[in-house]
């Protein structure tokens, strides 16, 4: 099996993989496997990008026109574009995919369905 679990931004790595590793023993068990190892796994991100909100815009709209000179109007718009530079963040989410393994007898590196179903309650 694959299981691919895509995180909530914010979200750390470790945090994500565990939720994974819970998935894959509710397939487990599910499925009547009561060992399951991880075969392979890979951690990616998915990259956003996310313009926060203007609050307290610079000139709000009064509805009168305004007059401004050509230097007054160059400034202007070199601040508006300074200031949606800086209001665009990046957000990370980890994707982890996991190459999972069933088995009916417990082995070195088997882990069991049962124990991680029961430490993702305690969680």
């Amino acid at each position: 099996y694959e299981v691919v679990y895509h995180a909530a931004s914010g979200m750390d790595e470790a945090a994500a993989k565990n939720l994974a590793i819970r998935r894959a023993a509710e397939i487990g068990k599910a499925n009547g496997m009561p060992y399951f190892r991880i075969a392979a796994s890979r951690n990616d991100a998915v990259s956003e990008y996310v313009r926060d909100p203007d609050l307290f815009p610079r000139s709000p709209w009064t509805g009168e026109p305004r007059r401004m000179t050509e230097w007054e109007w160059r400034r202007e718009r070199e601040l508006e574009a300074s200031r949606l530079k800086r209001s665009v963040r990046e957000v990370r989410t980890p994707v982890i995919r996991l190459i999972v393994d069933f088995t009916q007898e417990d082995c070195d590196a088997c882990l069991s369905v049962d124990k991680k179903l029961e430490e993702g309650l305690k969680k």
